[in-house]
């Protein structure tokens, strides 16, 4: 494995407070609901990797829902349109929540033969008939999204596909990752109001590291667990990338990136 000769994992430098957005998470965590495949195919300069065949290498019988469905950053048409008529984005409080809500009432009694009506399909892979839509953000990684949204992501490695996962949780929840860095750094009051001033005061005083203190975090992390600390570096940058990646598609230019946030959350 090559090892990354940028050690420092940020976001473009002149987004300011959007820097360091892994980092800064801290003890914070969050679930993104994507399916990441490593497809061990040859990478070429021409071709993004082809999608595996459905259940490819999958021990099947995997199932999952997600009440909110997986939704996706609304443009400002879609924002428009909710805010008119209550017609949500594509996949946002879609069959998901119905599928739960249905769960409910079946039990108890609830029945093996059952679980695919309240559970969607997790395997990996999208059946022909299912895929929504296909798309490469960069020669080494091919996005397919299923019927429910899902992304199921294919890299030609393992940079590839972490490149991948930054973009499409990017697509989906870009103003979740701001809400939670500015959580992580005890700053959250700043972004959603005073209202969660006590969470601040918790988060600081229990993890009460400044920028620089943060910063050594990732840079150490090569000498003090050798070959996993450097996947480690390697995976944030690959995965901030393409944080940004997407970032950059969609806001355009720095002078437009406060209106971009609006549309976007």
């Amino acid at each position: 494995m090559l090892r990354c000769l940028t050690r420092r994992a940020t976001v473009n430098p002149d987004q300011k407070g959007e820097a360091n957005i892994v980092r800064g998470l801290r003890r914070l965590s969050t679930v993104a609901l994507v399916t990441c495949v490593v497809a061990l195919l040859a990478a070429t300069a021409s071709a993004a990797p082809t999608p595996s065949p459905y259940q490819h290498n999958d021990y099947r019988g995997f199932r999952n829902v997600l009440p909110p469905a997986q939704g996706a950053n609304a443009n400002a048409g879609q924002v428009a349109a909710f805010q008119a008529n209550g017609t949500y984005p594509p996949h946002t409080s879609d069959r998901q929540l119905q599928m739960y809500r249905g769960l409910m009432y079946a039990t108890p009694g609830l029945r093996a033969s059952q679980i695919a009506n309240f559970f969607k399909d997790a395997s990996f892979g999208v059946k022909l008939a299912d895929v929504e839509r296909t798309y490469s953000p960069r020669a080494d990684v091919t996005i397919q999204r299923d019927r429910f949204g899902v992304p199921h992501i294919y890299g030609t490695g393992r940079r590839g596909t972490m490149f991948g996962a930054g973009y499409v949780v990017a697509e989906d929840r870009l103003f979740m990752i701001d809400a939670l860095r500015h959580a992580g750094r005890a700053q959250l009051s700043s972004f959603a109001g005073g209202s969660n001033a006590a969470m601040d005061e918790e988060i600081w005083a229990d993890t009460p590291y400044n920028e620089s203190e943060l910063q050594l975090q990732y840079d150490r992390a090569d000498e003090l667990y050798g070959q996993p600390g450097v996947m480690i570096q390697n995976d944030v940058n690959a995965y901030v990338a393409g944080v940004n990646k997407f970032i950059d598609e969609a806001c355009g230019p720095p002078s437009t990136r406060r209106s971009c946030r609006a549309s976007t959350g």
